[in-house]
């Protein structure tokens, strides 16, 4: 009867230590695990089913201004702008278990509007229930300054290209005018030209013709489209006349 009762109580012991070594191994996981929350750069949370925060890590109080008791137990979309939109979100009935980068704005303790990328992750029971969500959040105000920035100079640089387009038009269609212009110029100085009597000959800066009259095209027994454009010297070579060439020349000297 003796030895019974002390395997029995052996038993009892041995169980207990056992009991004690598991116990302790959990408590180490968990330490473990929250050290690993804690340590985690990204802002995280655990949120259950109806959208209560249950846990956050360092980064997370960091980033809203909240403290750990200030934060669990409170209704996470009422820390975003968007309330409706999460709610909505953690709602949302999805075949994927995970929501990635969608924009939110987080407000924080010091009512501070912060540009943020939340991520969503479903959490699942043994039997596949939903049991909760881990979100992770991302701070991209930097990012999101920067391509405000690049946008605004990106407007202004079109609306400078836009103001030069419209100028370069503006310069082209002055210069189309002033063409028109010259060329109603030149014909009206023609139909004068044409009705000399005499043969005349128009020579511009360049020394070379820019009109001639019917009664020189007679003369010298040239076309006007041969005429134009040539030197006198052209000219003398084409009509064959070196005298009149020649009276030129000494005329346009003694100019």
């Amino acid at each position: 009867m003796p030895i019974t009762e002390t395997k029995k109580n052996d038993s009892i012991g041995g169980g207990s230590k056992d009991y004690k070594k598991i116990q302790n191994k959990k408590n180490e996981a968990s330490i473990c695990i929250k050290d690993f929350f804690d340590f985690l750069p990204l802002s995280v949370c655990y949120v259950s089913p109806t959208g209560m925060i249950e846990n956050i890590n360092s980064a997370f109080e960091g980033l809203s201004g909240l403290t750990e008791t200030e934060a669990v137990g409170e209704y996470l979309p009422k820390f975003f702008l968007e309330t409706e939109k999460i709610k909505k979100l953690l709602k949302k009935d999805i075949t994927e278990s995970i929501i990635e980068n969608e924009e939110f704005t987080l407000i924080t303790k010091r009512e501070e509007e912060i540009v943020v990328n939340l991520s969503i992750a479903k959490k699942r029971n043994e039997q596949g229930s939903l049991s909760g969500y881990f979100l992770s959040i991302k701070d991209i105000s930097a990012q999101k300054k920067i391509q405000q920035e690049t946008e605004k100079k990106i407007k202004t640089r079109t609306r400078d290209l836009e103001e030069s387009r419209r100028a370069v038009l503006n310069i082209l269609e002055d210069t189309e005018y002033a063409k028109i212009e010259i060329e109603q110029e030149r014909s009206r100085t023609q139909i004068i030209l044409n009705n000399f009597l005499d043969g005349l000959l128009i020579f511009g800066s360049d020394k070379k013709i820019w009109s001639i009259n019917p009664k020189a095209e007679e003369f010298l027994n040239i076309k006007r489209e041969d005429a134009i454009g040539k030197t006198m010297v052209e000219l003398g070579k084409i009509t064959g006349i070196k005298e009149l060439v020649g009276a030129a020349k000494k005329r346009r000297e003694s100019i």
